[in-house]
């Protein structure tokens, strides 16, 4: 669905602009540009005014020093709108930069555009795409916010959905490029009264006299559907960042059930397990996860739970039919490592001159990490040799962990952003793999679109405790951030844990079965193969064999923080819908057709992921109870 057409004005002598929605109904009233140098002065739009130059918009700040220039270009059209900033220092000292909005505007009581704030909702993106980070400063990662108090405030990193008060439609306003600086998107609320803003940070970077600084750009476009609004979002960002997607390979990860003690044994008894059980199914990589390797930093080295050696037992892989997958955590680097003794000055650090530690409260052994420093040649060429080698090896798919260590906060070799540091080091690792499919986990998620294939679109499905508990906050996440996947990435929606463990049954399992497959992406089992009962053993070969389609949307998606009815598109007119019940107790539920474009459909609905037979259906679909805990799934064909 296409974006419909935002008004955009400019009031030339106030140094400001207005957004208006579909129809000219004021959406954004005021807002302006402003920027913060590395010395805390503050400049801003309304100081300078504007003078139109050919199709831009341009400033004149600091007696003429600094010259800022707004181009605005209609995407979709007619549709959203696309805005390009950019910085010159017409001066003659250097310019050094801190921040700058490209967008800060109040929203007065009683502005049409978006209705009472007390009655938004906002769909935050986290800092990273795995689970809570620091730098989410509310402890929460992707979250559906509302505005109930009288002061309220949220960050969304990239991208954001504001659904109106009205709704259903709303503003998505999000960095469509993310080459250079981190970005993000605040909402504040208080009182009646309302702040937007968008910022890009740079770190206090350098302008030198003559030269132009390119900021990220920013789209904004008013959707009636913010689900098909966000998905627009995405492939605009995917396309602008050349990002192009391919479908992700199914197969087995050591980490969910073995966890830091895997070894080598007990890795190729799995992969002999999957050659016999899953034989006729589409499960082809076999992969390490963490544990093989002696520290964080020494990746060419394996410890005494793999004797033979990671080159070894990529071969053993090989002579099974298999393609060997290897964990790494490229920019974490362990006090004890030979790399944090050999190469200290390899390091991000404070202004001090000393490596900055990290501290993980729940890392094995209790002892902070530091980051590389990707800016630094050496470290470069460091990671083209260690990642060409592995490939050397026989590993064709690599699941890169713990990637936020290469943009920590710092002091580097070299004046760049910290996005331009992370993106030379994974570029650095990508040209060292190859055509290796490359997995980004915990990863500030825009510096990676372009980079990767594949990225985890949530926290650890079983890090332990209650397997039912873990899996319904892994599965919200992985939902919310669907409009991702087949647009920057294929989605992995973490492993597939089919055990009976602690807080799971037939019903979690089949849960966990339904909300990977409706995310459209990564299969991969988290079990230990030869273990798994015969009935949970059939759960997965049913999934594994079952087509894969594009990302199930939430058709609650703003109605209630865990989504309950994910819809997956499936051909012209078919659907595949899966209801989840995060309950104690059954729910009844019934699906209204309106949903999804129907009056009339044939319903067959699945049992341990296979189809049973036909049932009409006018108006909705009437579920049966969904179990605690559990999932319904069915497929929908309009007639």
């Amino acid at each position: 669905m296409k974006p419909k057409p935002l008004a955009l004005s400019v009031n030339a002598n106030r140094g400001t602009l207005s957004l208006a929605r579909p129809g000219g109904i004021p959406l954004i009233p005021e807002f302006w540009l402003e920027f913060e140098s590395a010395d805390g002065a503050a400049f801003t739009t309304c100081q300078g005014g504007f003078k139109r130059e050919g199709k831009s918009w341009v400033c004149g700040l600091a007696d003429g020093e600094i010259r800022l220039t707004l181009g605005v270009e209609r995407v979709a059209a007619p549709g959203g709108l696309l805005l390009s900033v950019s910085l010159k220092n017409c001066g003659e000292e250097t310019l050094r930069l801190k921040q700058v909005r490209l967008l800060r505007g109040r929203l007065p009581a009683g502005s049409p555009g978006l209705g009472d704030p007390g009655q938004w909702k906002l769909l935050k993106m986290g800092y990273t795409f795995g689970g809570a980070h620091k730098e989410d400063g509310d402890g929460r990662c992707s979250a559906l916010v509302d505005f109930p108090g009288r002061r309220d405030a949220a960050r969304s990193w990239g991208v954001a959905a504001l659904r109106s008060a009205s709704g259903p439609g709303g503003l998505v306003l999000g960095f469509a490029t993310s080459r250079r600086q981190m970005a993000w998107v605040d909402v504040k609320r208080e009182g009646g009264e309302a702040e937007l803003s968008a910022t890009v940070e740079t770190e206090g970077g350098e302008v030198l006299p003559g030269k132009t600084l390119e900021l990220e750009r920013l789209y904004l476009g008013w959707h009636d559907d913010l689900a098909a609004g966000l998905s627009f979002f995405g492939r605009l960002h995917g396309r602008l960042m050349g990002a192009k997607p391919r479908p992700a390979p199914a197969g087995w990860c050591s980490w969910y059930f073995y966890r830091s003690g895997v070894t080598e044994q007990a890795v190729i008894e799995n992969a002999k397990f999957a050659r016999e059980r899953f034989r006729a199914s589409p499960l082809s990589v076999i992969q390490v996860d963490d544990g093989w390797e002696g520290a964080y930093g020494d990746w060419l080295e394996a410890n005494k739970r793999f004797p033979h050696g990671m080159e070894w037992l990529a071969g053993e892989i090989r002579k099974l039919g298999f393609v060997p997958g290897i964990w790494a955590a490229p920019f974490a680097v362990q006090p004890f490592s030979k790399l944090f003794r050999e190469h200290p000055d390899w390091l991000v650090k404070d202004p001090a001159g000393n490596p900055i530690p990290w501290d993980v409260e729940w890392a094995e052994p209790k002892t902070p990490w530091y980051g590389l420093d990707t800016s630094h040649p050496d470290v470069l060429a460091w990671l083209k040799e260690t990642f060409g080698r592995l490939r050397r090896a026989g590993y064709r798919y690599f699941k890169l962990d713990f990637l936020f260590m290469g943009c920590l906060r710092g002091v580097r070799a070299e004046r760049v952003t910290r996005v331009e540091a992370f993106r030379r080091g994974l570029s650095a690792i990508r040209s060292a793999v190859g055509d290796s499919f490359v997995l980004a986990c915990t990863a500030p998620y825009p510096p990676c679109v372009g980079l990767v294939d594949g990225a985890r679109t949530s926290h650890d499905i079983y890090p332990g405790g209650s397997l039912a508990d873990s899996f319904g906050e892994a599965s919200r996440e992985a939902h919310q951030r669907f409009w991702a996947n087949g647009s920057l990435w294929s989605a992995d929606a973490d492993a597939v844990v089919l055990r009976q463990a602690e807080g799971s049954d037939e019903s979690v399992a089949g849960a966990v079965a339904a909300s990977v497959l409706l995310s459209g992406g990564t299969v991969m089992s988290g079990d230990a193969l030869p273990e798994l009962p015969p009935d949970r053993a059939r759960l997965m070969e049913s999934l594994l064999r079952a087509k894969r389609g594009s990302a199930g949307v939430p058709l609650d998606l703003f109605e209630r923080e865990r989504p309950r009815v994910v819809a997956q598109p499936a051909g012209r007119r078919r659907w595949r819908v899966g209801v989840f019940n995060f309950d104690p107790f059954p729910r009844s539920v019934a699906l209204d057709l309106r949903k999804l474009g129907l009056a009339r459909a044939e319903v067959r609905f699945l049992h341990g992921l296979e189809a049973g037979a036909p049932v009409k259906a006018r108006g909705r679909v009437m579920f049966p109870p969904v179990p605690p805990r559990g999932a319904v799934v069915c497929d929908v064909t309009g007639k």
